[in-house]
């Protein structure tokens, strides 16, 4: 980090943060009106910033992933469970955690069958393929926040996008321990992700009630966002020292404070919460400079060099097997529910993968392995955001046309 500091002057840094910032608000003008993501377009200053220009060293900054990864999902699960309504997650949760699962599996399978092509042992295969089978939960929420579909297809798109999360770490962790012990329990992984689940939730609700009955107590008082954003930190590291996943109680988190009144009347707690509006104000203020500078990181890491014809040719193969595993799964959950038919494009559509995906692919080095799926994955999450950019124009310019056609014209 020192390295890259001292290669730019810190006035040079600071203009650099205000230009993102602008170019960051420009962008999400720019998606609102086109209807073409704002994601890309930051991830190509990254670009310019990084490997283009060379104004800060990818190699550097990549250290720093897993921690900037983390925070910036904290923030943006925060907000999404914050957003969302209780009673449509109820409705949708069933649906998106079976769709879920049998697009992660299939992802997995699939990736294994394709590498196996290029000489890829079954084992590493099938390791690749769910280091790469979850979406991104930090690209997803954004992009879904402003499509024009229904309000239960963004909700079943925001909790896939969160509940992939313990699947595929979990997944992945078990077939590295296969790989470097020889050793491995076909119901461990299962019982850690029921796990998981159970003790995110527990701690996600309990974390909720506390804090409301905080809240209440410190009303008028100032600070309230920073408070709220700092239990959400807490929150994170508790469960995840306790073996829970701690993006998932962090939505879970979210999702309570957002829903607290409708939850406690359905209980008959009789209990009136109500947060202050200056913690929202500023949970979406915060919440824009993290996303805006979150992917323009990710695009400052990208190493262009490391990309060899091996790994575009791998890459493209994975990206095959993700095509099709959401292909697959996208008509099972159209013929078991007809509900979905009209925004089918657009489910397909959200398979972005991002930082957290770029992070999970040095896991076996982590654990002592000769695996670097880094450059693979790195190809993967270009590709992946380039195919939901295009799908999405295309959706939504279709869709608006679609909508004054069917439109009436009143005569005048």
């Amino acid at each position: 980090m020192i390295d890259v500091v001292l290669s730019i002057e810190p006035p040079i840094i600071i203009g650099l943060i205000g230009l993102i910032i602008f170019f960051g608000f420009f962008a999400s003008v720019f998606f609102q009106r086109t209807k073409i993501p704002d994601v890309l377009l930051l991830i190509f200053i990254g670009m310019l910033i990084g490997p283009i220009f060379g104004y800060m060293s990818s190699a550097s900054l990549y250290v720093f992933a897993p921690l900037i990864g983390t925070i910036a999902l904290i923030i943006i699960v925060f907000e999404g469970g914050f957003q969302l309504d209780f009673n449509t997650v109820i409705k949708e949760l069933p649906k998106a955690s079976a769709f879920t699962l049998v697009v992660c599996i299939l992802t997995a399978i699939l990736t294994m069958v394709f590498t196996l092509i290029l000489g890829f042992p079954l084992i590493q295969g099938l390791l690749l393929g769910f280091i790469i089978a979850g979406t991104s939960y930090e690209i997803i929420v954004p992009l879904v926040a402003k499509l024009s579909v229904p309000e239960e297809i963004k909700t079943f798109l925001n909790l896939e996008s969160a509940l992939n999360d313990a699947i595929t770490i979990i997944a992945a962790i078990a077939l590295v321990q296969l790989i470097s012990l020889k050793t491995f329990d076909a119901i461990n992984p299962f019982q850690k992700i029921a796990s998981a689940f159970s003790i995110a939730i527990v701690l996600g609700i309990l974390a909720a009630f506390l804090w409301a009955k905080i809240m209440k107590s410190l009303r008028g008082q100032p600070y309230h966002y920073l408070l709220t954003l700092s239990s959400s930190f807490v929150l994170y590291v508790v469960t995840e020292i306790l073996g829970g996943n701690g993006i998932t109680s962090i939505l879970v988190f979210g999702l309570v404070l957002g829903n607290y009144n409708t939850i406690t009347k359905a209980l008959n707690l009789h209990s009136y919460f109500k947060i202050d509006y200056s913690v929202k104000a500023l949970q979406t203020e915060v919440s824009f400079f993290v996303r805006t500078m979150f992917f323009v990181y990710l695009g400052a890491v990208f190493t262009f060099s490391a990309f060899t014809q091996q790994i575009i040719i791998a890459a493209l193969l994975v990206f095959m097997a993700i095509l099709i595993a959401r292909y697959a799964s996208v008509k099972i959950l159209v013929k078991a529910n007809k509900a979905f038919k009209e925004s089918e494009t657009i489910i397909m559509a959200m398979l972005p993968r991002g930082l957290a995906t770029a992070v999970l692919a040095s896991l076996p080095l982590a654990f002592g392995l000769k695996l670097d799926f880094t450059n693979i994955v790195l190809m993967i999450v270009i590709l992946s955001n380039v195919f939901a950019t295009i799908t999405i124009f295309y959706f939504e310019r279709t869709h608006k046309k679609n909508l004054i056609a069917t439109t009436p014209v009143t005569p005048t």
